[in-house]
């Protein structure tokens, strides 16, 4: 009911609202009061199980009692009885059942509670309780939302300054715990500091929040000087107890020794230890603690184990203290070489302390002793579990992120030296989880360096190309995928770097984009390396790799196959830098590129880029580039069927390079250059010519053909020995060796047929084998009717009209078997030469078909 309603006006007595749902009884305390308790509350937990089920009656006894004597506070008063229903809500956080107070304070308390019938002590209640239940509500949840807390606050504080309704110690407390969540740590100290001495066991309550929280947590409260006089204002509050003396001397001492002064900690506390009223004590034994620490600290570890002792005689085993000294001795063992006992006792503690600062340091120390026993996957395990810690919030000590940091950094460098690369990765790793999504430059940068290091570790042994990348060729496809993958991330992370420390160190910055260009080229990842190379060039024009970037660029695009920017790129190299290396390795590419570019005069001018390589003098004949120019150029004379050029440079690469004379690929050029060579030839030879030429070609013409069959069989040897995967190339490259392997026997045989019956009848013989060899590899691809052609083929030269009848069904079969759009692939090895003397052994056949009875 609205505050200004006729009926409320006229002093006739509220009605109560209609029975609402859930939601609207919340929007309904929204509308009154702009806050409405609990409704970010998740549901209660499910009871557990039978050791449960003994408080349902108790509860559902209770919450009927409250809720019976809420509903008729109505009915049976003269106006709304707002001091019994709040009497229900503080019974019911009393017996710590906060849902049901906020239902209370939701319907029907919200309906009325600015009504003319409520005072000013009922809403200043009103609110304290609401403040009381959704606090201790959250706790009970152990959640912290923000708009939860928002909430509290504002009930708290209304409740004092326009209710004048006075806040108890307790509730005070509530009031700063709450503000120290939401981050406003001075207001929460501010709040407290106005208790009285009576009450400085509720104010140092929070004091020690603050403190715990700024000492164990990442992320501090207050920086280290207010943490100093937030400690002295304790040690000298008259209401300081002994306890609280000697807690707030452990948390100077440990100031102090995190900032390095051990020293000046030690003259502190012998004198505290001394000023306690005995040695005998658990607050002795803290002290003590501490004391074997610094020592610890300083290297004096027989003072150390001295005191750590002392310390476990006085502590009760469940003191944190305790779990500390027991830390510190098995860091001793650790440092006097026991790493099994040192072992055995960070595990003790890990196990008995957990999501404690003792704990977390337990599991550091196992992490590293196992690190150090070389049992890496348990070593790993243990970091993960301080990892989780970090994560979770639990306090840190001592250790911080920073010390986690520094422990994961010595294994992973370690391991790095010692060539590890996998498992350091692995560390490196770990310490950009550490920092989740926000993690230090440096980690980042570590974690690239790890990255790019198993990969170069990976292709170790992998010989380069010319730009002195890895040859992804000669590499099974499972080491150059995880060598590929690696390298991707590392490339991620450098750019990640470069951005993040862009402002602050420029050449750091240009440094981590430099290496993620590479990594994305290194990973094949062309988009990505094209783009960071072209922001270098464009970023740092005048620096000495800039020309280094444009070459890079060149090649991504040359792979992309977009060869007129490579072009240009290139003859911006040599024009921009002529005499360096990257100018003269150029010089290769940018041939490849001028004749797949389909510019004018593209050939000729490649030709004259690759020449200027061979006769210029750019480099010793013994060059890597040397030798790409070589074997470009007679790739290149090849291209464009200047054959006899061709094999002349293919040949000469090989006898000067002999590894080459291994390479399929080279081979099959080779081999190919010499069959077309003979076709050129067979050519010339239906011309008009002297006799002796006639001669001279037609040997040259055998040995050409002969030279191509020993070169075909060499690149099926080759390419069908090992177990290497082949790539799509190399398939494609085995299959037509094959099947020319048959077309230069059936050549031969075609070209010895009026001079050498007997030769000639033995290459058809082979032709014959050769294409039936294929047909049956290859028997689901279309090149098969290619192999059953050519058998027609073989028959027919040969006389033999049985046979090829026989293969002409089975070819006329396979033909019909084809679709049409499988003669449209240009990698099928059929030419129109094949179909013609197919033709031409068909008619045959049909003529003498025709011919029988």
């Amino acid at each position: 009911m609205a505050k200004g309603d006729d009926k409320k006006k006229k002093g006739e007595e509220p009605e109560a609202p209609a029975e609402e749902t859930s939601e609207s009884k919340v929007s309904l305390l929204s509308k009154l009061k702009g806050k409405a308790p609990a409704v970010s509350l998740p549901k209660p937990e499910p009871l557990r199980g039978p050791r449960d089920y003994w408080q349902v009656p108790v509860l559902l006894a209770g919450a009927v009692m409250i809720l019976l004597g809420a509903r008729l506070w109505v009915a049976e008063a003269p106006g709304p009885d707002f001091q019994g229903a709040l009497s229900s809500v503080d019974e019911a956080i009393a017996a710590r059942q906060y849902d049901r107070a906020i239902e209370i304070l939701n319907d029907p308390l919200a309906a009325f509670i600015l009504s003319d019938a409520a005072t000013l002590s009922d809403r200043g209640r009103y609110d304290v309780l609401s403040g009381d239940a959704l606090y201790y509500a959250q706790k009970a949840r152990e959640i912290s939302l923000p708009e939860n807390n928002e909430r509290i606050v504002a009930y708290y504080r209304e409740a004092r300054e326009q209710y004048l309704t006075p806040l108890t110690p307790r509730q005070t407390a509530n009031l700063a715990d709450t503000l120290l969540a939401m981050g406003q740590t001075e207001e929460a100290l501010q709040e407290v500091r106005e208790l009285g001495p009576e009450h400085a066991d509720v104010r140092f309550g929070v004091y020690r929040a603050v403190v715990d929280q700024s000492l164990n947590q990442a992320e501090p409260l207050v920086d280290d000087k207010q943490l100093t006089q937030l400690l002295n204002e304790m040690r000298e509050d008259p209401g300081a107890s002994p306890e609280v003396r000697v807690w707030v001397v452990t948390q100077q001492t440990r100031m102090r020794m995190r900032g390095g002064y051990i020293e000046e900690a030690i003259e502190r506390l012998l004198p505290e230890i001394q000023s306690l009223p005995t040695r005998q004590s658990a607050e002795a034994g803290r002290l003590f603690v501490l004391l074997a620490q610094a020592y610890f600290e300083l290297g004096l570890t027989e003072a150390a184990k001295e005191h750590v002792s002392r310390a476990a005689g006085l502590l009760p085993t469940s003191d944190p203290a305790f779990a500390q000294g027991e830390v510190l001795q098995a860091r001793i063992l650790q440092v006097e070489g026991q790493p099994e006992e040192a072992r055995d006792r960070f595990a003790s503690v890990a196990t008995r302390f957990p999501q404690t600062a003792a704990g977390v340091t337990a599991w550091l120390g196992l992490g590293e002793i196992e690190a150090e026993l070389a049992h890496y996957r348990v070593s790993l395990d243990a970091y993960l579990q301080v990892i989780a810690s970090a994560e979770r919030g639990d306090p840190l000590g001592e250790l911080g992120r920073d010390g986690i940091e520094a422990s994961l950094l010595k294994q992973y460098t370690r391991l790095s030296l010692e060539g590890v690369h996998d498992t350091a990765l692995r560390y490196a790793e770990l310490i950009l989880r550490l920092y989740g999504d926000n993690p230090s430059a440096a980690a980042v940068f570590r974690v690239a360096e790890a990255h790019r290091a198993r990969s170069e570790q990976l292709l170790e042994h992998v010989p380069q190309t010319a730009d002195g990348l890895p040859d992804f060729t000669r590499i099974d496809p499972i080491t150059m995928e995880e060598a590929r993958s690696h390298s991707y991330k590392a490339a991620q992370l450098y750019r990640q770097h470069a951005r993040m420390v862009a402002l602050a160190d420029a050449e750091a910055s240009a440094a981590s984009l430099w290496l993620a260009a590479d990594g994305y080229d290194r990973a094949g990842e062309d988009i990505e390396a094209r783009k960071a190379f072209a922001e270098y060039v464009q970023t740092r024009p005048d620096d000495v790799r800039a020309i280094e970037a444009r070459y890079r660029l060149a090649r991504v695009n040359q792979a992309r196959g977009e060869y007129a920017a490579a072009v240009e790129l290139f003859e911006k190299v040599q024009e921009l830098e002529p005499t360096s290396v990257w100018a003269y390795r150029s010089y290769v590419p940018l041939s490849q590129c001028l004749l797949l570019s389909g510019a004018d005069h593209a050939a000729e001018r490649a030709e004259a880029k690759l020449l200027d390589v061979l006769e210029g003098g750019l480099f010793e004949p013994d060059a890597i580039e040397f030798k790409a120019a070589l074997v470009e150029l007679g790739l290149l004379y090849r291209r464009t069927e200047r054959y006899p050029e061709a094999i002349e440079r293919l040949s000469a690469a090989m006898t000067r390079f002999p590894e080459l004379q291994h390479d399929p690929q080279l081979l099959f050029a080779l081999a190919d250059a010499n069959r077309g060579s003979g076709t050129q030839i067979a050519d010339a030879l239906r011309g008009t010519l002297p006799r002796s030429e006639q001669v001279r070609l037609s040997k040259l013409r055998e040995e050409r053909l002969i030279e191509a069959l020993g070169e075909y069989d060499q690149v099926a040897q080759a390419l069908d020995a090992g177990e290497k995967r082949r790539t799509d190339l190399e398939k494609l490259i085995r299959r037509n060796a094959m099947f020319y392997r048959g077309d230069c026997a059936y050549d031969l045989g075609r070209h010895l047929k009026g001079r050498d019956a007997e030769r000639s009848r033995t290459y058809f013989t082979e032709a014959i084998r050769f294409y039936d060899a294929a047909a049956q590899k290859y028997s689901d691809d279309a090149s098969s009717l290619v192999a059953m052609v050519q058998i027609v083929n073989c028959h027919a030269a040969l006389g033999n009209w049985r046979e090829a009848k026989t293969a002409q069904v089975r070819a006329r079969s396979r033909l019909n078997e084809l679709p049409p759009e499988a003669f449209e692939n240009a990698e099928l090895p059929m030419s129109r030469a094949h179909w013609e003397e197919w033709l031409e052994s068909t008619i045959q056949l049909e003529k003498m078909a025709s011919a029988q009875p």
